[in-house]
């Protein structure tokens, strides 16, 4: 059990973006394996190793000094809708994203208000999510909402976090690269859409429906 454990402990730190943590964890392992003489389990120790080196040349590297969590929030739409995309960033890496279509949402129109629509993503997104140190805003929704999306925020993961919005150094340079991954998400999903109902339109056509 205490194994098992053990290990389910060191998934955790790799999804949660600790690498170096689990580095020094693994290599330490490794060491007492070898000083016991115990040469084929300091060999898995070693594999792991080199697999979560092979993990971290794919992941990006965005800030080589930061040690915080971030999700950074950027998107698009129009009357076809709104993608929404986060981007996971973790102690200075970019490990991942995920992508959101709302249907009903065109965040061009003036009478959508992103204090609406936006804070009420977060208020669901983070119901299933977890919540990390800070959460970057693509736009800025003012210090009140931002303080009420905090509280609630810092509520659930009972730690303090940051909700903000900014216009200079590196979150700016993650909010770009947010934007700019949920125009290319929406982009294809609006070709997929497309597809799709042209796909339907010429099976109804054939079949007379």
């Amino acid at each position: 059990k205490a194994k098992y454990l053990s290990q389910i402990d060191q998934a955790l730190l790799l999804l949660k973006g600790k690498d170096k943590q689990l580095i020094k964890l693994l290599k330490q392992k490794m060491k007492d394996y070898s000083q016991a003489e115990q040469f084929e389990a300091a060999g898995r120790v070693r594999d792991s190793l080199e697999a979560l080196k092979a993990i971290q040349e794919k992941q990006s590297v965005v800030s080589a000094t930061s040690e915080k969590d971030q999700d950074v929030i950027g998107f698009e739409g129009d009357d076809r809708g709104c993608t929404i995309e986060v981007l996971h960033v973790r102690q200075g890496k970019l490990i991942g994203s995920q992508a959101h279509h709302i249907s009903w949402l065109n965040p061009k129109d003036p009478d959508e208000n992103p204090q609406d629509w936006l804070a009420s993503f977060l208020n669901q997104y983070y119901e299933e999510n977890i919540i990390p140190d800070e959460v970057v805003l693509p736009v800025d929704l003012g210090r009140d909402i931002n303080n009420l999306i905090r509280d609630v925020l810092e509520d659930r993961s009972k730690k303090k976090v940051k909700v903000y919005f900014t216009c200079s150094g590196n979150g700016q340079r993650l909010l770009e690269m947010a934007n700019s991954n949920a125009t290319e998400q929406f982009k294809n999903y609006i070709t997929k859409t497309n597809k799709k109902r042209d796909g339907l339109k010429a099976i109804q056509e054939k079949l007379g429906l």
